[in-house]
C-alpha cells in the first residue's frame, strides 16, 4: 500500500468522523458527500495495487504528498457551506396570486415527462449489458445523436425536462412532503429519472451513480416532514429502485470489462479511487494551466455554442496537446480548479464558488430557490471524485441561475407563502 495515499484516506476518514461529532448544523447534509470521498480515497489504495493501474498509468511521477495536501484544503473549502447549512423547518415558495406556482409548473412538466419517459423507458429495457458498453465505446469522441431513438413529441419534451432537470428531484419530494395526490408526484418523479434513463441508454455510469446519491440527499433534506408511514414507504421504495440501478451499474462494469469478475472489481476501484491517484502522479504536474477552458464547458448540443467557445464540447486532444497531460480521465473537482487555475488561482475559485453558494442561501435557506441551489452545489459533491461537476452543463447551469433569480423576485414578494405539512 502507498503510504501517501494511505494517509491521504485516514485524512478524510478523520474529517469524516470529526463532521459527524461536531454541532455543525448541516453535518448530515454534508456526510454523504464526505463518506464517498473517504470511500474514494480508501479505493484509490486499491487501484494504485491493481494490475488494471499497472496497465493504464502513464505517470513519469511519484504520487506527491503536497498534491493531495493540496486537495484536502480544497475539500474542506467546498465542504463549509455544506455542513453549516441549516436544518429546514418550513419551506417558502413562490405565489403568485391565489395561485402556488410551483405546483402548476412542476405538474405541467410532469406531464410533458409522459412521452420521453415511455420512450426512454422502452429503449433501455432492451439494452443489455453489452449493448450499453458498445454504445458507450462508440460513443467515444464521436457526435452521436443521443435522441435518435425519440420521436418528434419525445424529443421536445425531452429538451424542456432537460433544462429543468436541476428542478426535478427537489420538486419531486416536495410534492411528497407537500402530500400532492399520488399521480402528479408520480409523473414528477418520471421527470426526474429520466435524465438517468438517457444515461442509461448510452452506457454512463455517471447520471446513474450520481443520482442515487440526489435522492438519497433529498430524502434526507425532507426526512423529519415525512410521518413514519410515509418515511417507510418512501424507505422500501427507495431501496427497491437504489438496487434496480446497482444492479444496472454492476452489469454495465461487467459488460466494460468483458465479464471477467476481477477486471470488473478492479475497474469499480479505479472508477471510484482513481482522481485521486491521477492527480497526485500527474495533474499536479502539468505543464500549462488552461485559464478555464477545461471545466466551463457547455453541451455542445445547444444554440449557445456559437455564442462563445466556452459553450463548444470539450477537445480532449486540444486540452492535451496543451496542458501536457491526458485530459480524459479524472482528477477532482479540487484537480480540475487546479489545472485551470494553478494552485492559488484554484483555491481562490473554489473560496469562490463556495463563498457564493453561501451568500445565496445564507438567510434564504429555507427557501424553494435556495432547495434547487442545494442540490445544485451538492452534486459538485457526488461528482467530485471525478471531476468538476458542471463540465458539458454550462449552458443548462445558466438557465438554471436565471429561473432560481427569477423565482427570488416572487419569494421576497408579500404573496410568499410559507408551507410545510408536519407529521
Amino acid at each position: 500500500m502507498n503510504t501517501i495515499l494511505a494517509l491521504n484516506f485516514a485524512a478524510y476518514l478523520g474529517y469524516f468522523i470529526f463532521n459527524l461529532k461536531s454541532k455543525a448544523t448541516g453535518k448530515y447534509y454534508a456526510m454523504l458527500v464526505l463518506g464517498l470521498f473517504a470511500l474514494s480515497a480508501l479505493f484509490s489504495n486499491f487501484y494504485y495495487n491493481s494490475d488494471l493501474y499497472l496497465t493504464l498509468t502513464e505517470a513519469t511521477h511519484n504520487i506527491s504528498w503536497v498534491a493531495l495536501v493540496y486537495l484536502f484544503v480544497g475539500f474542506i473549502i467546498l465542504i463549509y457551506p455544506l455542513r453549516h447549512y441549516k436544518h429546514i423547518d418550513n419551506i417558502v415558495v413562490p405565489k403568485l396570486g391565489r395561485e402556488n406556482v410551483l405546483t402548476i409548473i412542476f405538474i405541467i412538466l410532469g406531464i410533458l415527462s409522459i412521452v420521453p419517459f415511455i420512450e426512454n423507458f422502452n429503449k433501455a429495457i432492451e439494452m443489455s449489458g453489452q449493448n450499453m458498453a458498445d454504445v458507450y465505446f462508440d460513443r467515444q469522441g464521436s457526435t452521436m445523436d443521443m435522441r435518435s431513438h425519440l420521436s418528434t413529441v419525445g424529443r421536445f419534451c425531452n429538451g424542456i425536462i432537460t433544462w429543468f432537470q436541476y428542478f426535478m428531484p427537489v420538486g419531486f419530494f416536495y410534492f411528497l412532503q407537500q402530500r400532492k395526490k399520488w399521480y402528479w408526484t408520480l409523473l414528477v418523479g418520471l421527470g426526474a429519472i429520466n435524465p438517468v434513463l438517457m444515461g442509461i441508454i448510452f452506457g454512463g455510469r455517471g447520471a446513474l451513480f450520481q443520482s442515487i446519491f440526489v435522492f438519497v440527499f433529498n430524502y434526507i433534506v425532507f426526512y423529519k416532514s415525512f410521518s413514519k408511514g410515509t418515511r417507510k414507504a418512501i424507505t422500501y421504495f427507495g431501496i427497491g429502485i437504489m438496487a434496480i440501478f446497482i444492479v444496472v451499474l454492476i452489469v454495465m462494469t461487467f459488460a466494460r470489462s468483458g465479464g471477467e469478475s476481477d477486471l470488473a472489481l478492479q475497474g469499480i476501484y479505479r472508477y471510484v479511487g482513481e482522481g485521486f491517484v491521477n492527480f497526485g502522479e500527474t495533474g499536479w504536474f502539468v505543464t500549462k494551466h488552461t485559464d478555464g477552458f477545461s471545466i466551463f464547458n457547455g453541451t455542445g448540443y445547444t444554440f449557445l455554442k456559437d455564442v462563445s467557445p466556452y459553450f463548444d464540447g470539450r477537445d480532449y486532444e486540444g486540452l492535451s496537446t496543451y496542458t501536457g497531460i491526458r485530459m480524459y480521465v479524472y482528477y477532482t473537482v479540487m484537480g480540475d480548479a487546479y489545472i485551470d487555475f494553478n494552485v492559488v488561482g484554484g483555491l481562490i475559485f473554489l473560496t469562490i464558488v463556495s463563498g457564493l453558494f453561501w451568500l445565496a442561501t445564507h438567510r434564504k435557506y429555507n427557501y424553494f430557490s435556495s432547495l434547487v441551489l442545494l442540490n445544485l452545489y451538492v452534486k459538485i459533491g457526488f461528482n467530485g471524485i471525478y471531476c468538476w461537476a458542471y463540465m458539458y452543463c454550462l449552458d443548462y447551469i445558466l438557465f438554471t441561475l436565471i429561473v432560481i433569480y427569477i423565482m427570488r423576485i416572487f419569494e421576497r414578494k408579500d404573496s410568499t407563502t410559507v408551507t410545510f405539512v408536519r407529521p
